[in-house]
């Protein structure tokens, strides 16, 4: 009985000390520090999840794609391909596209013309599309995976001075930069055509 007395009279000290004193001295510091301490968790797991891919291959297949498959893809390129961002190993991202979609449209359109889409690759009924229609004239079967691979090298937009209006910017500078970009892009597509010959 004296125990349980006790224990409820250091509670009411505890409260009393937790409402009367912390609560009404420290309440915004402590509203402030959870704040900033929730922002860091956030961000640090922001950051980890943050993955910086080397290469994207877009896969476009009729009908669906087991996971063990999409392993199998993503595995045979990053054994060939290059650490694009020199950060100690490489890191291929799959993007599936199925050959048509819900509405009956061939889906690949929406990938097959981005200058940052390079590498795709096809199941039988894609690459005979897609070839008759003259999207890819590098094509090679890759029997490891019976799959076909193709090369997409898309002109890079370029700058003009329009796209950078307000700024000082001269057409020297756009140039420069232009040369740049297309120098990067011609360097990924050689990269991606090496990559294309080790895979069997």
């Amino acid at each position: 009985m004296h125990e349980e007395e006790s224990r409820k009279g250091r509670f009411a000290e505890f409260e009393y000390w937790l409402t009367n004193m912390f609560w009404y001295h420290y309440k915004w510091y402590f509203i402030v520090g959870v704040f900033v301490v929730s922002l860091l968790i956030m961000s640090v797991a922001s950051f980890i999840k943050n993955v910086d891919y080397d290469w994207t291959v877009v896969y476009t297949h009729e009908g669906e794609i087991s996971s063990e498959a999409a392993k199998d893809i993503t595995r045979a390129f990053e054994a060939v391909c290059t650490d694009v961002n020199e950060n100690g190993k490489v890191q291929v991202k799959l993007i599936d596209t199925k050959l048509r979609d819900e509405k009956g449209s061939y889906s690949l359109y929406g990938q097959i013309n981005k200058e940052d889409k390079i590498i795709f690759i096809l199941d039988e009924a894609a690459m005979e599309l897609y070839k008759s229609l003259g999207y890819f004239t590098e094509l090679k079967y890759i029997e490891s995976l019976g799959l076909w691979a193709g090369i997409r090298d898309n002109p890079i937009r370029l700058y003009t001075l329009e796209d950078f209006a307000g700024y000082n910017y001269t057409q020297a500078d756009i140039d420069e930069s232009n040369e740049y970009r297309q120098g990067e892009h011609d360097k990924l597509v050689a990269q991606a055509r090496e990559a294309l010959k080790m895979l069997n």
